[in-house]
């Protein structure tokens, strides 16, 4: 399932695509990876878990199953816990590098991989090191697809708000600019803008956004969709 996923959002140089991916040809939209590319499968993630018995900490750690496409919103994920039980959750983090080599953080990481019912299974036992060695090179692939498509249609994609512009100003027109003002039109609502050196309100995150540039097939229009990764964000 999760290989099916990443095929869908990996462009190809078949001639009926005409350099969309699958997803894209069929829904008629830009293909979002970025539930795809944050996490690797069967990576370690560290969740905010509110049924957590005392002494065991509220932050607790799990494995990245794939997105979960039958609940919740586009970035919900199936995590499953040290039990065996798999959850939908879209709230959840990566560990950090300094994570991953503390011993404390090792030695939890083993304790979860000797207490979890999955990795004892037979039919389990024999592909959990198999799948581990092919997701970083499927990951690592599709991590760059994005930045590897520079052209759609015989024109040129920007992946950067400056390089849109740069476009503009080279072809004299502002077809990428009218594009990236109708998409942060649309989304203002979302956005209360505070004033500078103001503090946010109490309970608020710093969450990252960015935004995704396609070119349509119909009549070469110029679209924008600013996304944010609100999934990294914890659990309030």
């Amino acid at each position: 399932e999760y290989q099916a996923k990443i095929r869908c959002h990996t462009a190809s140089d078949s001639f009926e695509l005409q350099g969309q991916t699958p997803e894209s040809a069929i829904t008629g939209l830009p293909s979002d990876i970025l539930h795809l590319v944050e996490v690797g499968f069967y990576d370690f993630v560290m969740f905010w878990d509110t049924h957590a018995s005392y002494p065991k900490p509220n932050e607790t750690m799990g494995r990245w199953l794939g997105p979960a496409d039958d609940i919740g919103s586009a970035l919900t994920s199936k995590i499953i816990k040290e039990n065996g039980q798999v959850i939908p959750l879209s709230t959840f983090r990566n560990l950090s590098k300094e994570e991953t080599i503390r011993l404390a953080i090792i030695q939890q990481m083993k304790n979860f991989d000797e207490a979890s019912p999955l990795h004892q299974e037979i039919a389990s036992s024999w592909w959990v090191p198999t799948i581990l060695r092919k997701r970083d090179r499927i990951i690592k692939k599709v991590k760059t697809r994005y930045q590897k498509i520079t052209h759609k249609f015989g024109f040129e994609l920007p992946n950067t708000v400056k390089r849109a512009l740069e476009i503009d100003r080279k072809c004299s027109n502002t077809l990428w600019q009218d594009a990236i003002g109708l998409e942060m039109d649309a989304v203002r609502v979302a956005f209360n803008i505070l004033d500078e050196g103001s503090k946010p309100p109490p309970g608020y995150s710093f969450m990252e956004g960015y935004l995704l540039f396609d070119i349509k097939m119909e009549d070469f229009r110029r679209k924008v969709r600013y996304v944010a990764g609100g999934h990294r964000l914890r659990t309030p």
